[in-house]
């Protein structure tokens, strides 16, 4: 059976530079999705780990999701002293080029542009197994169509509000997007932490809290 394509995308790194398909082909690319207001964070400094296990055969670029923008992200990756590739989706618009709807997961992604194994939690060993995968003829991705969805539209929206500090304009848009997509579990969090960033980024994520809070 031949290997699916990692759907389209363009987005940029945490540096303001756009990157797309094209730009990770030629070599296996193992991709990390987090978000600052996740737990999924405390992982950083293993996905740096393993790039500089892997440097110079395999790319690892680490996607955070995150409507604030690349602030928070990347004090992170700076504390774990990153040197892989930073990427930031503040409209989470590879919820629907990857079907991604909850995090964390990666992604290992062979020199052609297929996948060849997806997980959840960070695992270098699953990794590593992934990447000795040989890759299959790929088949197309679904055409997507251009453009925004609504949902990464009210993001994008968001994040204009969050710059001119309305920060109650801006939770009532991700929780609008929540409402059009609720299958994809990243809305509420982040919603959460930008409402009540104290819960999140003081310290350890505040789970109990978040667990009870609609």
């Amino acid at each position: 059976m031949a290997s699916e394509k990692l759907g389209r995308f363009r987005i940029a790194t945490t540096g303001g530079r756009s990157v797309g398909n094209a730009d990770f082909l030629g070599r296996p690319t193992v991709f990390y999705g987090w978000a600052s207001w996740d737990p999924s964070r405390e992982v950083i400094p293993d996905v740096e780990a393993f790039h500089r296990r892997h440097s110079g055969e395999v790319e690892v670029a680490s996607v955070a999701f995150d409507v604030e923008g690349p602030g928070r992200p990347m004090r992170i990756y700076a504390a774990a002293g990153g040197t892989h590739t930073p990427l930031i989706d503040a409209t989470f618009t590879l919820c629907r080029a990857w079907g991604v709807k909850s995090l964390p997961f990666w992604i290992v992604v062979g020199a052609d542009g297929s996948v060849l194994e997806r997980g959840v939690a960070f695992s270098a060993s699953a990794i590593e197994k992934g990447l000795r995968k040989k890759p299959r003829p790929a088949k197309p991705g679904k055409a997507r169509k251009p453009g925004f969805e609504k949902p990464e539209f009210l993001l994008q929206t968001a994040g204009t509000f969050l710059s001119r500090a309305r920060i109650d304009d801006a939770v009532r848009c991700v929780r609008e997007a929540e409402s059009l997509d609720p299958s994809v579990s990243l809305y509420r969090p982040q919603r959460l932490a930008l409402a009540h960033p104290e819960r999140f980024y003081s310290g350890a994520i505040d789970l109990t809290w978040l667990k009870s809070q609609p």
